[in-house]
């Protein structure tokens, strides 16, 4: 399986358009996907169910959602999140 690591911010409850034109374009069977995104209280918003319909035949793991004015402070929840995936 591939490993997809897939990073946006979160505008208006879900990905931006330029990120759903690169998911249409993509063929999603046997793929891993772990979305992050920075949002400013809406954390993911509908995101991961818009991934969910969008990227069919893909697995999507629990993201991590950090706040666009604290991602300066955010480096313990990223390796944390990280380290959930270490084999």
């Amino acid at each position: 399986m591939d490993s997809i690591f897939l990073g946006f911010p979160n505008w208006w409850g879900t990905y931006p358009q330029i990120v759903a034109t690169f998911l249409a374009d993509q063929e999603w069977k046997n793929k891993v996907i772990y979305p992050f995104c920075t949002h400013e209280g809406s954390a993911f918003g509908s995101s991961i169910q818009d991934l969910q319909v969008a990227c069919s035949g893909a697995e999507i793991k629990t993201g991590l959602a950090v706040r666009g004015s604290k991602v300066d402070r955010s480096e313990t929840a990223v390796k944390n999140w990280l380290l959930t995936y270490s084999n």
